[in-house]
């Protein structure tokens, strides 16, 4: 028997529909896969297989096994298919699960080594793409696993009750990479280290200190103390307003260019965060310093320093002190270069460190793992896209794409980061006619209403009327809801046996069942290729603005521009509201003739709204 039809077997068994697979190359062609392996040139569907894939999830799945098909384990399932392509690796997530268990415990704490080097090294987009599929995976019920059966010796779980648990571990074990990514962005790519954070990094899981660490991080505490104090010393001691007028520019420039150089570095979260395991901050002096140094006195130095400017008799003496100020404050962050420590090394070998160390200390006993609670995501392969990053060889690009008007039509650009014009409300799209049962479906009518403005942009380049089209609100998650259940029953019986020589026949009947798609919530366009029609697609998002912004966040993703994360909140608000609105008028006792005045006294009440924020967002 040959391992592609066990693979068939092994889906159908354990993911609780008929597979589909197609053999899908990196040009995007799918071929049929043959008991032996082999391919030929690419086909349509059948009919009944093409009523099977308009009932399929929208959303990138995952379904993970025991069993090696031509060296791949981990297999993206997808509306079109159960073996869709994919460039990233998968297999090392597939053995840090499948090691997992305490009798294989050392192997999973070399595949986390593997697994984050792999992704520290990775190009940016080649690891979006990645995490945002990995995301999908993650949530809800959409990665199955391989249950052991009488007929095969194949298999992760030895009975489908152990599914859910194998979901909750595994979520478990891959936040704790996606804290690792979240630490490697802040200090290395955003430039978030100082002496004493690469002090704790090369601290930590070393018996003693490093001299030279300790050494360095007590002397630039030590320094900007007692420069710190002799600021404050010469505002008291020789305080005169007599020249302010002649310093009040220089006073002002000086002032509000401190507040910028000091307002990204106040990310008090992510660096209580970063020292808390192992002590947390009771026990490490470090914590303090850096808290002080970075938090404390940028605050001193700003007002303390624009009196000490102010009150200077002459211009060079201002100019010097103006530079003196913002040196004291940068003291910590030059020190690293100067003692030529390598930033990066040092960061990376501490998160491999520590997220084995956390990997020791998860509980996978099933009472103490912690419940699943997922981000909701959904990675979604509108044209059966292969997965991949950006490709300067193929031009392929994996970056949000911002979506604007111009001359009454829809304009696609992709951005380096999440704008306000790249967040969608509901997109709506209809796949082209002509072509119904192609393997590689082309979109010919899209149409993008927008977070922010509420505008609808629409790309319809034939210019055909969709209006008749029967619409289908689709859950990215769930089984799609066919708009046509009638017609494709009466054209399946009309037409059970398809050939070749009545196809073009059979095409024609099924153009007329061409339904429209909705999808609700904040979406982004991330791939997106054209000529007459739209032949490749792929958009990422989620079913609320508070849930989109959760996931970028979590898996380390694109930036967000601030007017962008000023939207997300405000959409979040608006939601919360809407929520508590609803449900108050669902309580039973909100129709009750003797207790509706209290209600409005109570809903007009500022605590109570705030209360009934709080449960709806819990």
């Amino acid at each position: 028997m040959s391992k592609y039809r066990d693979l068939d077997e092994s889906i159908t068994r354990n993911c609780g529909e008929d597979s589909i697979l197609l053999h899908q190359k990196e040009n995007g062609d799918c071929f049929r896969v043959l008991d032996g392996g082999e391919e030929v040139k690419a086909r349509n569907y059948t009919l009944k297989e093409l009523i099977t894939v308009r009932c399929r999830p929208f959303a990138s799945r995952l379904y993970i096994t025991d069993l090696n098909v031509y060296y791949t384990t981990v297999w993206r399932r997808n509306r079109f298919t159960d073996n869709a392509y994919y460039e990233n690796s998968l297999r090392k997530v597939r053995d840090f699960v499948k090691n997992s268990d305490e009798d294989h415990s050392i192997a999973a704490k070399a595949v986390i080594a593997d697994i984050l080097t792999n992704w520290f090294e990775m190009e940016s987009s080649d690891y979006e793409s990645l995490a945002c599929l990995l995301a999908s995976g993650l949530s809800g019920t959409n990665v199955s696993f391989e249950v052991k059966s009488q007929d095969t010796k194949f298999g992760l779980l030895r009975c489908k009750e152990d599914t859910e648990k194998m979901r909750r571990k595994m979520a478990a074990m891959m936040k704790i990479l996606f804290d690792k990514l979240s630490l490697d962005a802040f200090l290395v790519k955003d430039g978030g280290s100082n002496i004493y954070r690469l002090t704790h990094c090369m601290t930590k899981h070393k018996r003693r200190w490093s001299n030279n660490g300790q050494l360095a991080s007590l002397t630039s505490g030590t320094i900007q103390l007692v420069l710190t104090v002799y600021v404050i010393l010469e505002c008291i001691n020789n305080f005169s307003l007599e020249y302010w007028k002649k310093m009040f520019l220089l006073t002002i420039l000086t002032t509000v260019l401190s507040i910028l150089i000091i307002k990204p570095t106040y990310k008090f979260g992510i660096v209580y965060e970063f020292y808390l395991h192992g002590g947390g901050w009771r026990r490490n002096p470090l914590a303090y310093l850096d808290f002080f140094s970075n938090f404390v006195l940028p605050v001193i130095l700003v007002v303390a320093g624009a009196i000490v400017i102010i009150i200077q008799d002459n211009y060079m003496d201002a100019v010097l002190n103006s530079a003196a100020l913002l040196f004291i404050i940068d003291i910590d962050e030059l020190l690293p270069t100067v003692l030529e420590l390598d930033t990066v090394d040092i960061v990376r070998n501490y998160l491999i460190k520590e997220s084995i160390q956390d990997f020791n200390e998860l509980e996978f006993d099933e009472n103490e793992l912690p419940p699943q609670q997922p981000i909701e995501f959904s990675d979604i392969d509108l044209t059966n896209t292969p997965e991949c990053g950006t490709n300067v060889r193929s031009c392929r690009i994996f970056l949000p794409f911002s979506l604007t008007a111009s001359y009454g039509n829809m304009e696609f650009s992709p951005s380096a980061f999440i704008t306000s014009d790249c967040l969608i409300s509901r997109l709506e799209f209809c796949y082209t006619t002509g072509f119904p049962r192609t393997t590689a479906p082309r979109i010919g009518y899209l149409k993008a209403t927008m977070l922010e403005s509420n505008k609808s942009h629409t790309y319809n380049p034939g210019n055909h009327d969709y209006a008749n089209h029967r619409q289908v609100v689709v859950d990215p998650h769930q089984k799609t809801e066919e708009a046509y259940p009638q017609e494709l029953a009466a054209l399946m019986e009309k037409y059970e046996s398809v050939t070749t020589a009545n196809s073009a026949e059979v095409d024609k009947e099924l153009d007329k069942l061409q339904p429209v798609y909705i999808l609700q919530g904040v979406y982004m366009i991330t791939t997106c290729e054209l000529s007459e029609s739209i032949y490749r697609l792929r958009v990422v998002g989620s079913k609320t603005p508070k849930m989109f912004a959760r996931a970028i966040d979590n898996y380390c993703l694109w930036d967000i521009d601030d007017q962008a994360q000023r939207l997300l909140m405000k959409e979040e608000k608006a939601e919360t509201k809407r929520a508590s609105r609803l449900k108050t008028e669902a309580d039973p006792l909100f129709n009750d003739t003797e207790n509706t005045a209290g209600y409005h006294t109570v809903a007009e009440d500022d605590s109570a709204f705030c209360l009934g924020k709080e449960k709806a967002s819990s």
